[in-house]
């Protein structure tokens, strides 16, 4: 017989795998239009820092945005585990600021794609749906915008 936190576990682990199946679908359509090999879609880490390549001008902005995601979860945890309030505040934000950047990048992924407004909600919302629709839609990779 189950207990209720395995009930919870699955269904978490389900909606994660669902998740996750939707949005490297998504980004191995945009790959595709964009000319970058398809397989990098199914790697999580190495498909972010691809897509901060394709829709950013800046060189380095994926290495910030990991960088800035990992170390706050790490100082958020450890800050918390030891008490210690400072560390555990700083790690807080930059988390925000990793999160920040996730939706800067949506506004410009949407506009790399020839999207507007709509999208870049979507992107923010609803990533894995709004990835699909930009990989499988009739839209065109045009590059990197200036915003």
């Amino acid at each position: 017989m189950m207990t209720e936190t395995m009930k919870i576990y699955i269904t978490w682990g389900v909606f994660y795998l669902v998740w996750y199946i939707l949005n490297a679908l998504g980004y191995k359509g945009e790959f595709k239009k964009a000319g970058v090999s398809e397989g990098k879609a199914f790697i999580p880490f190495v498909r972010e820092m691809e897509v901060y390549k394709l829709c950013w001008n800046k060189k380095n902005i994926g290495v910030y945005w990991l960088l800035t995601a990992v170390l706050g979860i790490v100082m958020l945890i450890a800050g918390s585990m030891l008490k210690i309030q400072v560390i555990a505040w700083a790690g807080f934000v930059l988390v925000i600021a990793s999160q920040v950047l996730q939706i800067m990048r949506c506004f410009h992924q949407s506009k790399a794609f020839g999207r507007t407004g709509g999208m870049t909600a979507a992107l923010v919302l609803v990533n894995p749906i709004a990835n699909f629709i930009l990989g499988r839609s009739l839209s065109e990779y045009k590059g990197i915008v200036k915003a």
